[in-house]
């Protein structure tokens, strides 16, 4: 049941729509932990089946074989987050379409792990003893790659992009305002705007590739329900990641951590394509294990980005806390964000503040 008046929440709902709320992130919290033990049980049992020696007649292909079954293995999951997202009528991408960008999503995923398997295993063949070092600047250098060619090459598979400039000229004299009170300089040939309205009813904006590809990008669904204020607000808060320099932090954060987990692995000598299930449980394993770790670092930086928004909007806009609650609100009411999130949910999967959090943030920053 929603709290009492006495006991309300920041972020609120109506009683039915708090129901939703709750009925549906506590079954994608579910799906999330079973889907991972159903990944880790499949790769057990290719490991215990012995498939990569199976596969061994298949040369480098067994490692592409291998990949794709566990890509495979995880579409029942895929098809139930989808089927929630029509039932609370959050997506209204039909089934065919979604098919398509699944199988798109899927075959480029087959493809770069499985390239990356293959390059780390010629590594080990060719340098027994400094495959480890290399093995990380090959990592490094995918990762910096790959946040370059993200906006060029994989985002546009999925979604249409045009300048806000194009869509909406009407919004860059707001935005470039709220660049002007931070001193930073952004063209407006770098603020895009997504079609997400002929995939999904949720709002959101994000900051994404590196260097000359540095992007913000809004998505129309917020165009089309924010005002101009709150789009400024919205703004702001990608700004902040962009002038803080998250995504540059974030990839020299990760390059340090790999340093040291492949040179804690130095020794290790895998017996070729036939070890690859190992090698992926283990991944995914430890992935898991780090989730918290990697997320708490996220809503950090996300809060970062929240009072860099505050300080610009309250040269802005009066009021400047209840502007940016008023946008979590409504962005947070339209994704049925969960209004009373399970604490260890939140620590082990939030890589943002929950929205209580933020709102209850924004509400008292006048006070301070």
């Amino acid at each position: 049941m929603p709290p009492s008046a006495g006991q309300q929440q920041a972020y609120t709902l109506p009683p039915e729509k708090y129901q939703a709320a709750i009925e549906l992130n506590r079954t994608l919290d579910v799906l999330y932990f079973v889907s991972i033990a159903w990944a880790l049980l499949v790769l057990a049992l290719m490991i215990r089946g012995r498939l990569g020696d199976r596969f061994r007649r298949f040369g480098v292909w067994s490692v592409f074989l291998m990949v794709a079954i566990t890509v495979v293995a995880g579409l029942p999951f895929s098809i139930a987050r989808h089927a929630l997202g029509l039932a609370y009528w959050l997506s209204v991408e039909s089934w065919r379409v979604w098919f398509l960008d699944w199988t798109k999503a899927s075959l480029f995923g087959i493809g770069l792990t499985s390239s990356m398997a293959i390059a780390g295993f010629a590594l080990v063949r060719r340098s027994p003893r400094r495959w480890w070092f290399y093995g990380w600047l090959l990592s490094v250098v995918a990762m910096i790659a790959g946040t370059y060619a993200m906006p060029l090459v994989f985002d546009p598979l999925f979604h249409d992009f045009k300048p806000l400039a194009v869509s909406r000229p009407d919004l860059i004299a707001p935005i470039l305002a709220v660049a002007e009170k931070t001193g930073q300089s952004i063209s407006p040939d770098r603020i895009f705007e997504m079609s997400a309205s002929d995939k999904t009813r949720t709002l959101n904006a994000y900051m994404t590739g590196v260097g000359p590809t540095r992007r913000i990008v809004v998505w129309d669904t917020t165009v089309q329900h924010l005002t101009a204020p709150q789009i400024q607000t919205v703004f702001a808060h990608e700004l902040g990641h962009y002038a803080l320099n998250h995504i540059p932090r974030s990839i020299a954060l990760a390059a340090a951590g790999l340093l040291v987990v492949f040179f804690l692995l130095r020794n290790y000598q895998p017996g070729g394509y036939a070890d690859l299930p190992r090698i992926l449980f283990a991944i995914t394993l430890a992935s898991f294990l780090v989730e918290p770790v990697v997320n708490s670092y996220s809503r950090w930086q996300e809060h970062e980005a929240d009072v860099y928004e505050l300080r610009i909007m309250s040269t802005l806009v009066p009021s400047a806390g209840d502007n940016s609650a008023k946008v979590d609100q409504i962005m947070a009411e339209i994704s049925l964000d969960d209004p009373a999130p399970n604490p260890f949910i939140e620590f082990w999967l939030y890589d943002h503040p929950s929205t209580n959090d933020r709102m209850r943030f924004a509400r008292a920053w006048p006070n301070r």
